[in-house]
């Protein structure tokens, strides 16, 4: 029996505490500059709001797209609608895969796009700063699924080959393998 493979994110209370913490900065930075308390708590909150309620379910599947694959299939979390990803971020630890069997696989893609980023680019600490603070930035890697009958779906492996390229290669072989094994090959698309 094969082990699982995981990709993305496992979902933590990150995005909670972090919202926390900006929320707070605000909050002290305009204290320091003589607002009045009640302003101040206000932007605060409306800071932690924002970050909670509108960044994180965008940025989501880009931060924590956690999946994995097994012989019994695929599992995913699902991130379509906006209550699925407001479920993620407010109770990390609650959440259900969802199942796809290889059997309803039609077609299996990995689609990438290669950038080429100029000397203007900011780096720091080894990381390119942008894609750490702005997820939309890292180039994209895509398995994308196409099921009979369904909207196809879309996991992500950028953040898997940004922080650890070498060891989700590897998988990534070990991936095809399986896919091979159950007669669906994966095809790659360049963008």
């Amino acid at each position: 029996m094969m082990d699982k493979l995981y990709f993305g994110r496992q979902p933590n209370y990150g995005p909670l505490i972090r919202s926390l913490i900006w929320g707070l900065i605000v909050l002290l930075l305009l204290m320091s500059s003589s607002v009045s308390l009640w302003i101040a708590v206000v932007v605060g909150i409306c800071v932690m709001l924002a970050l909670v309620l509108i960044y994180y379910p965008v940025y989501l599947f880009h931060l924590y797209g956690r999946w994995l694959i097994s012989e019994s299939g695929i599992q995913y979390l699902p991130m379509k609608t906006y209550g699925e990803k407001l479920q993620i971020i407010l109770f990390p630890k609650q959440n259900k895969f969802k199942k796809i069997q290889f059997k309803n696989i039609q077609t299996v893609r990995i689609i990438s796009r290669s950038e080429v980023k100029d000397s203007s680019d900011v780096v720091a600490f080894g990381a390119y700063i942008p894609e750490v603070y702005m997820p939309w930035m890292l180039k994209p890697h895509l398995l994308e699924i196409k099921q009979s009958g369904e909207q196809p779906i879309y996991l992500d492996l950028s953040w898997d080959l940004r922080n650890k390229k070498q060891v989700t290669t590897d998988k990534m072989v070990k991936m095809r393998n399986i896919f091979k094994k159950e007669h669906k090959p994966i095809t790659n698309i360049d963008l």
